[in-house]
C-alpha cells in the first residue's frame, strides 16, 4: 500500500519552477514564534448521546486529525494583558492511496479560519474529521499510516508555519493535477459539523462564521 502511495504521488505531482521567498522562509523555520508543534491522526469513537429513537445506534469510528500550533506577535487590546490574532487560518490537504488497484487516489482539502486567537504559552488545537460512512465506503482498505497530510498556518494571509507528513521526501506532493485523483473536499469536516461540536467547547478556538470560516 505504501509503495502504491509513493507511485501515485509521483504521478500527480506538479512542480513549480521556484518557491516564493516568503514560503521558503516559512518552510525552513517558521515565522517568529509561529509553529506547528505536532499533528495526531487516529480513529475516535463518537460521543455517547442518548438516542431519541430506540432503533438508533452509534455508528463506527470517525477519523480525527488534530493540529497543535503556536501563535505570537498579535495586537494588544485595551483592557487585556494578552496579545491577540484577529484571524488564524489553517489549510489542510490529505492524499490517501487508492483503496483498490486501478482506482484513483483520494484528495481532500479544507481551509478553516479562527477568530480572536490569544497568543499564549499553551498550544492551540485545531481538529478535522472524516465521518464513518465515508471511511467505510472509500477508505476501508486504507491504512492511516499510508495517508499523507500537509498543513499550512497563516496569519494576515501570510504563511507563517507548515507541516508535511512526508518530511519533504516527496517534493510538493500536495500540488496535484486533480484530474488524476478523486477529490472529496466537502468530506473533510470541522468540529462544528460533527456530533463532537458541544464537547470541550471552550478548549477550541472559535470558527469564523459564514463561508469564509470553513471552505
Amino acid at each position: 500500500m505504501l509503495k502504491r502511495l509513493w507511485l501515485m504521488i509521483a504521478a500527480v505531482m506538479v512542480f513549480g519552477a521556484t518557491v516564493g521567498a516568503e514560503r521558503a522562509a516559512a518552510q525552513a523555520a517558521g515565522i517568529a514564534g509561529f509553529q506547528i508543534r505536532k499533528t495526531d491522526s487516529r480513529r475516535i469513537r463518537p460521543p455517547d448521546i442518548k438516542a431519541t429513537d430506540g432503533r438508533a445506534r452509534n455508528r463506527a469510528d470517525w477519523w480525527l486529525l488534530q493540529v497543535e500550533y503556536d501563535t505570537a506577535g498579535g495586537r494588544t487590546t485595551p483592557g487585556s494583558r494578552s496579545t491577540w490574532q484577529d484571524e488564524i487560518t489553517l489549510d489542510l490537504t490529505i492524499l490517501a492511496p487508492a483503496p483498490v488497484k486501478g482506482a484513483r487516489g483520494i484528495l481532500m482539502k479544507r481551509s478553516v479560519t479562527y477568530i480572536d486567537v490569544e497568543d499564549r504559552s499553551e498550544p492551540h488545537v485545531a481538529d478535522f474529521y472524516i465521518r464513518p460512512g465515508f471511511l467505510e465506503r472509500h477508505l476501508k482498505n486504507v491504512s492511516y499510516r499510508d495517508v499523507q497530510f500537509y498543513v499550512e498556518l497563516k496569519a494576515k494571509d501570510r504563511l507563517v508555519a507548515r507541516h508535511d507528513s512526508a518530511n519533504g521526501r516527496a517534493g510538493q506532493w500536495w500540488i496535484v493535477d486533480e484530474r488524476r485523483v478523486a477529490p472529496f473536499n466537502e468530506e473533510l469536516l470541522t468540529r462544528d459539523q460533527t456530533p463532537f461540536a458541544p464537547y470541550d467547547y471552550d478548549f477550541y478556538e472559535q470558527i469564523k462564521p459564514g463561508p469564509a470560516g470553513g471552505r
